[in-house]
């Protein structure tokens, strides 16, 4: 059979090896240093949302939770729009185009939802993605609003 040889450990690990640069999109590569660069604070996305009120448009900021639809409903920043990592679409999104700020945030830090979210957008062409720094958990011990399910706990 053809694909007997690629069974054996060594020569298959090889095979999907060769296959990551056709996976990456365009040859660009970004990495979590790139996510770090871009990364802003809760003060910042307040004064975001504050000029975004303060000049009655939709566009300055839009702020992404790529979390579970089940995570999100119990709790999310207000105004934030759910869109998981496999439910983005491939290639540039008129929607989210028309935002001048996208605020990546999962639940910490470290969350690797968020940074993989930060890390696609960047790769399909989008100039201003940012992470939102300590993510949701900082967003909630500064005092910022939470809605969802376990907004009150």
């Amino acid at each position: 059979m053809i694909l007997r040889p690629l069974l054996r450990p060594g020569l298959f690990l090889v095979f999907i090896l060769s296959l990551i640069p056709l996976l990456g999109g365009c040859g660009q590569k970004i990495s979590d240093r790139d996510v770090d660069k871009h990364q802003v604070s809760v003060s910042e996305v307040r004064r975001l949302q504050a000029e975004q009120a303060k000049r009655g448009k939709d566009n300055i900021i839009l702020l992404i939770d790529p979390r579970t639809p089940e995570e999100f409903a119990k709790a999310h920043i207000p105004g934030a729009r759910n869109i998981p990592l496999s439910a983005l679409k491939s290639g540039k999104d008129k929607e989210l185009e028309r935002y001048k700020n996208l605020i990546v945030y999962g639940n910490d830090p470290s969350s690797a939802a968020a940074r993989a979210m930060v890390k696609r957008l960047m790769t399909q062409g989008y100039k201003d993605v940012a992470l939102l720094a300590g993510g949701l958990y900082q967003w909630r011990v500064t005092g910022g609003a939470i809605e969802g399910t376990e907004a009150d706990k």
